[in-house]
């Protein structure tokens, strides 16, 4: 009888313990449950903080089985702000629902790069809720969440930098107009000045040619020699104006490069003379005797690295070379150079002296008369027949020279 009523005691104590494990286990899920929901609730905040708190509109749409946009399934507020859209709306429309019509046409193109790519990059106008275009910078971004195919697009708002391109293009337009009205100014004056220095210089051969005093004479022979330098300025303006311009014309006609070099001797043998310099050529003997080009301007660019070899050489020699480096049936590679033994130039004022105006040494400019824009125009004429002004020079020892050019040979 004890033993009966022992065991009824000791079942309902397990029992009871039994069910006080359960609902301590219950009370411990509800916990579990309550901080899995805050922590849910929390995260959710984070969410929505980090998604709001930027100056792009977010977007995050689904993608369709068939590649198409689908729904958005989140927006922030920037985006409903920059399109005027509430949250409602845009979470019941796709891209295709305010992409400008140009944008449309590219979508195909843009899905295709984000499928291969996982992101894509482009600039397109979005339409807003009131019509009017929004200007875009847009970061697309493929992701699967789940099993669902998301893109999440980063829309940045570039209407101002639109509006400083567009200021920007307008002032290079502008500047560019006011270039090439200052180019005309420049070359109707040039014109016009031409024609009575023209004058000046035949009236100043004639007085030279009457019997003069020596003083006369001297004074006939600085008019004569200002009005040729002051000619020499005025062609060289005309000349970079016409390459400023665009209005620089090349002549392809057959030539002798052979008959280009005896005329740079004929030319300066007598300058040579009075420095005591040595004027001599070298010819390679496989140069063809007829190229097509333009002969004018190939004479203009060696006669001023002729002439500014003799200028800035006191002793030595100036060396004027023509090379054949390659031949083909159709086409002879020549090679124009000026070497001297003059003053040379230094390392770092080397790519100075292609600009205009400019020479090596200002405080030179008395001892060596010049503009500083031979070599400027003479660089723009090689560039513009397709090949670049070399120079390779040491200081107090001497420079050189160089261009190369590619002539076709006349048709038979």
């Amino acid at each position: 009888m004890v033993n009966s009523e022992s065991k009824n005691r000791g079942g309902a104590g397990q029992l009871q313990d039994l069910r006080a494990q359960v609902a301590e286990l219950k009370q411990a899920l509800i916990r579990e449950q309550e901080e899995a929901q805050e922590n849910l609730r929390a995260s959710e905040e984070l969410y929505h903080a980090v998604f709001n708190i930027g100056s792009d509109a977010l977007l995050i749409q689904k993608i369709n089985p068939d590649a198409s946009p689908g729904p958005y399934l989140d927006v922030n507020q920037v985006a409903c702000d920059k399109l005027g859209y509430s949250r409602d709306e845009l979470l019941q429309m796709s891209t295709l629902d305010f992409a400008s019509p140009e944008l449309i046409e590219r979508l195909p193109a843009i899905g295709r790069q984000v499928a291969k790519e996982g992101h894509a990059e482009f600039e397109a106008d979005y339409l807003t809720k009131n019509g009017k275009r929004l200007p875009v910078e847009v970061w697309l971004k493929f992701l699967v969440v789940q099993g669902v195919a998301l893109v999440v697009s980063n829309g940045r708002d570039i209407t101002q930098r639109k509006k400083n391109e567009f200021a920007l293009i307008k002032t290079k337009e502008k500047a560019e107009a006011a270039n090439q009205a200052k180019s005309a100014f420049l070359g109707n004056m040039g014109h016009e000045l031409r024609t009575p220095l023209h004058g000046l210089q035949g009236m100043t051969d004639f007085l030279l040619d009457t019997e003069l005093s020596p003083q006369q004479r001297r004074y006939g022979d600085t008019i004569k020699t200002s009005a040729q330098t002051l000619l020499v300025l005025i062609n060289d303006l005309l000349d970079l104006t016409k390459i400023e311009a665009g209005q620089l014309v090349l002549q392809a006609v057959p030539f002798d490069p052979n008959q280009v070099m005896a005329q740079m001797l004929t030319l300066f043998g007598a300058r040579a003379r009075e420095k005591n310099l040595i004027l001599h050529s070298h010819t390679d003997p496989t140069i063809p005797d007829a190229v097509v080009g333009d002969a004018a301007r190939i004479t203009q660019v060696l006669t001023n690295l002729v002439s500014n070899a003799i200028k800035f050489t006191e002793h030595g020699q100036i060396t004027i070379s023509l090379f054949c480096p390659e031949q083909t049936d159709s086409h002879s590679q020549i090679k124009f150079a000026v070497e001297d033994s003059g003053i040379g130039i230094a390392p770092e004022k080397q790519s100075q002296i292609f600009e205009k105006f400019t020479q090596v040494d200002p405080s030179s400019h008395r001892r060596f008369q010049g503009t500083g824009l031979g070599l400027a125009i003479s660089k723009q004429l090689v560039k513009s027949m397709g090949s670049s002004l070399e120079l390779k020079s040491t200081a107090q020892k001497g420079s050189t020279f160089w261009f190369t050019l590619q002539l076709p040979k006349p048709k038979p």
